[in-house]
């Protein structure tokens, strides 16, 4: 899900940087575990 996400966000972040009137995108990811991110071996810090 994350890969898409990213992909998604530079697919978007082209179209928009090329127009005439340019918009920079945000995209957010919302971590319900801190400790997924922040401990050495947790999931999304691997990934």
């Amino acid at each position: 899900m994350i890969k898409k996400a990213i992909k998604k966000h530079f697919e978007i972040e082209r179209q928009l940087l090329t127009r005439e009137v340019k918009i920079k995108p945000l995209t957010l990811f919302f971590i319900d575990n801190i400790d997924e991110y922040r401990n050495e071996d947790g999931y999304i810090k691997k990934l």
